[in-house]
């Protein structure tokens, strides 16, 4: 059996119900709370709490592990500060880390990976790997959907960090993972509200009449300003970097006649100001009539008419490539394959844009369903059940499905890893059987 140490959760109960469901079947669960949200929705349940500063966090979690003899770490999001101290004593150490994180296709997914996510995933980069392992893959049964409303989502957030009121006592020392504190962002929701039904009829309405045009046009989706595929994993500075650069790339490179469309996040808090930095920077690059922004819109109508995406690392992507659209990414996300995202520079993809293989995608999809994701949710009850047996089990292979596949004797090593891959687990069990 194992031993399991929880670290920072999801907002939601999703952690402590996945606890329950470890402890029933024999393990050890255990863990350290680090601020007033951990409390509320770890409670009654016991915990250690950390009471220090940053700097002292090491060295707490090495005796912590080394006393409690853990064999297994469980936390979502590895880019949390937090967090980061996790990874170096777990290899040192000998312990499995299990990263929760959204899911990388949506809706109805949640990520699971050992190690790391996203740039730390294990997933190679080699597009023959997975046309050859997709026949060792079992057809995925398909997902099962479940109605999330974001009012849950949202009320989880508020109860997670309702719990923030104890932190200048218990936790003195806490900080916020996200640059903005969620309070005041709970702000910037309430002050936006009023102006949601009237901007997002608005920006419907010129959407259709956009695409009625029939203008030839690139589609430019921005990501919530706090997202560490901006923060940790790009080489940008911020979302306002990226909308710049893709700007003055596109004003030298791209023909006159196309039209760039600049979507918002639909959960953005609008806290900084896009739509006025979109058009004052396509005014002064002579480009006005060229630049579309939108707050709201409908994407699913975009994406069938855009000529290609140009993204960081976007779920937006994903959906792209699903209905064969040409996606550049400008960060190297899972799905940054050759064949699939266009590995042109972007001064190429707006003159020539490579679309993806379809056949790629569909392998491509199939292999990171089976080693990635797990149907379900973190914040509605149905979802959270969907996904609690699955997570379960996955917490408990001995290797996780990736690293199964890439131990393998019988198929060949992949050619192109991340940069950054996450350590493989020790082979301490005969591989599985091939499942097809």
């Amino acid at each position: 059996m194992k031993n399991f140490l929880f670290l920072q959760g999801v907002a939601s109960p999703f952690f402590a119900r996945l606890a329950d469901r470890l402890l029933q079947r024999g393990h050890s669960v255990q863990k350290i709370q680090f601020c007033g949200g951990d409390l509320v929705y770890w409670f009654p349940r016991k915990a250690t709490r950390f009471h220090g500063r940053l700097e002292q966090l090491p060295d707490f979690l090495e005796a912590h592990l080394r006393r409690e003899q853990i064999t297994d770490i469980v936390l979502f999001g590895d880019q949390r500060p937090v967090h980061l101290a996790v990874h170096p004593l777990a290899k040192a150490l000998g312990i499995t880390v299990h990263v929760f994180e959204e899911g990388y296709l949506r809706p109805y997914w949640l990520t699971l990976e050992r190690g790391g996510v996203n740039g730390h995933s294990q997933l190679p980069k080699d597009p023959d790997w997975y046309r050859e392992v997709v026949k060792r893959v079992p057809i995925p049964d398909g997902s099962q959907p479940f109605l999330g409303k974001f009012r849950m989502r949202a009320l989880h957030d508020v109860l997670y960090h309702s719990g923030d009121i104890l932190n200048p006592i218990a936790f003195r020392h806490y900080r916020h993972h996200a640059p903005v504190h969620p309070v005041r962002e709970y702000f910037w929701y309430v002050r936006r509200y009023p102006k949601v039904r009237r901007r997002l009829n608005s920006d419907l309405t010129r959407n259709y009449q956009f695409i009625e045009r029939g203008q030839p046009f690139f589609l430019l989706p921005l990501q919530l300003y706090s997202d560490s595929q901006i923060t940790c994993h790009s080489a940008f500075c911020d979302t306002y970097d990226f909308i710049r650069q893709s700007l003055d790339s596109f004003q030298q490179y791209a023909d006159k006649s196309l039209h760039l469309v600049v979507k918002n996040h639909p959960l953005d808090p609008g806290i900084l100001p896009y739509e006025e930095f979109v058009q004052n920077l396509a005014l002064k690059l002579g480009m006005a009539d060229r630049v579309h922004y939108y707050d709201y819109g409908n994407l699913e109508l975009f994406l069938e008419h855009c000529a290609g995406v140009v993204t960081i690392n976007s779920t937006v992507g994903t959906w792209a490539l699903k209905v064969g659209k040409p996606v550049i990414t400008l960060a190297n996300p899972v799905y940054n394959v050759p064949g699939l995202t266009s590995q042109q520079s972007l001064a190429e993809f707006w003159q020539a844009p490579q679309s993806p293989d379809p056949d790629l995608w569909s392998a491509f999809r199939r292999v990171l369903i089976h080693t990635t994701q797990i149907n379900g949710g973190f914040y509605c009850d149905t979802g959270i059940q969907l996904a609690l047996d699955t997570a379960v089990e996955r917490l408990t292979l001995s290797q996780s499905p990736i690293e199964e596949l890439l131990c393998r004797n019988d198929l060949r090593k992949p050619s192109s890893l991340p940069e950054r891959p996450a350590p493989l687990a020790p082979l301490s069990s005969p591989l599985m059987r091939n499942p097809a």
